[in-house]
């Protein structure tokens, strides 16, 4: 697999590799590791734009999806159809005050990293054709979600640490 990161926004300086080394442990644990995916962390007003253009939502949100094969829930992609996976794009504005909020409110803890994490899983549920349009869909999805934050919660992974950029 080809796992490329863009960083395009400056709200945040992110711990690449910490990032990379989850994403890998997810893409190896679903064996899609063989195929590229783009992980994209952008400013709000550029996730704002997608929202819109592909969602018809004039407002940022935290993780878009776009998918390069149409698939199933549970189905896996096949190379033969191409060896992209598809992009994930993060609004890292969304998502730092979201991070921010549940800080204060006392409902986490996370680091802006492990957030990314867990939207990150989200991302690539949606890639893999999970989808929570209904109750059914969505309990489906969690649980995937849940089953691929147990199996990195198992894992040894690096400490993340976030460092916000001086104004």
């Amino acid at each position: 697999m080809h796992l490329t990161i863009k960083n395009t926004q400056k709200k945040v300086t992110l711990n690449i590799p910490y990032l990379k080394h989850n994403f890998t442990i997810i893409t190896k644990a679903l064996q899609i590791d063989h195929f590229n995916l783009l992980v994209w962390f952008a400013s709000d007003s550029t996730v704002q734009k997608l929202n819109y253009e592909y969602r018809g939502k004039k407002k940022p949100t935290d993780v878009l999806s776009f998918p390069t094969h149409d698939l199933k829930a549970g189905e896996m992609p096949l190379l033969e159809n191409g060896d992209d996976l598809g992009h994930i794009m993060m609004g890292m504005g969304y998502i730092t005050k979201k991070n921010e909020a549940n800080k204060k409110l006392g409902v986490s803890q996370n680091t802006i990293e492990e957030d990314i994490v867990r939207l990150f899983v989200h991302g690539i549920c949606h890639l893999l054709g999970y989808k929570h349009n209904t109750d059914q869909q969505f309990e489906q999805m969690n649980h995937k979600e849940e089953q691929l934050m147990r199996i990195l919660k198992n894992q040894q992974k690096p400490t993340p640490t976030t460092t916000l950029p001086e104004e």
